[in-house]
């Protein structure tokens, strides 16, 4: 069995209740995922390693074979690749981590996507020759922690900022103004299975301070969804 974690309406990912995938799921979306006809779930109290490790635990005391365990979900990216080390055969989910790092992820990813200039933020961060950015934690989620500036890049200020630790904990990129935004999530098992999905919003994540919401909905662009469907696909089965 492939197990699922994701703390979310299922209607966001697509998975299919055919496609031999358990979820774990909170409590509160439970309901959601019945009226999908998914009724493999295990619902838990929280999503956090300490809560879903002993269901593995478990799992393979009964002797079961546990075929993949993955997410889609950035923040807990980390602890889901501990969970594969530890009781998936053959899987040391070793890319589960670096992903979870957004300087990592794309430092991979700048041969194949366009992306806006970045590094890490260090003491000579300022002589990069950005005039204009922002500064976001590598390892939080993509609205949290995201602090404008025009040059020069104000060092000491983020330095004194709650919750700073140290320099590889944040990321420096320029601004780019543009006026919609899309993404692209899926996944695959790398055995020729895949499924990919785009989504447009009404509003940047970059401006999630400033508005305090943003909505989303499938890509009204079909013909740009399944471009960049396929050249996801294309680059992840590679």
């Amino acid at each position: 069995m492939k197990y699922f974690i994701w703390a979310y309406n299922p209607k966001v990912v697509g998975i299919r209740p055919s496609q031999g995938i358990a979820f774990i799921v909170p409590e509160a979306k439970k309901e959601a995922y019945l009226k999908l006809e998914i009724d493999k779930i295990i619902p838990v109290n929280k999503i956090d390693f300490q809560t879903i490790y002993p269901i593995f635990k478990q799992k393979q005391a009964e002797g079961e074979k546990i075929e993949d365990i993955f997410t889609l979900q950035e923040e807990i990216m980390d602890w889901v690749g501990v969970l594969k080390a530890i009781f998936v055969p053959g899987k040391n989910g070793v890319s589960d981590v670096l992903f979870k790092d957004k300087y990592y992820m794309r430092s991979v990813l700048k041969q194949e996507v366009a992306e806006p200039d970045f590094y890490e933020l260090t003491e000579n961060s300022a002589a990069e020759g950005i005039n204009e950015g922002m500064v976001k934690p590598r390892r939080a989620d993509s609205t949290k922690g995201i602090s404008y500036f025009k040059a020069p890049l104000p060092l000491s200020s983020l330095k004194n900022q709650s919750g700073y630790l140290s320099d590889k904990d944040l990321l420096v990129e320029s601004f780019v103004h543009y006026d919609r935004m899309f993404t692209v999530d899926g996944y695959t098992d790398f055995q020729g299975h895949a499924r990919f999905f785009s989504h447009e919003y009404n509003n940047k994540l970059s401006e999630f301070k400033k508005t305090g919401y943003f909505t989303l909905h499938t890509s009204s662009f079909s013909t740009l969804s399944q471009v960049l469907s396929m050249i996801l696909g294309n680059f992840i089965l590679k």
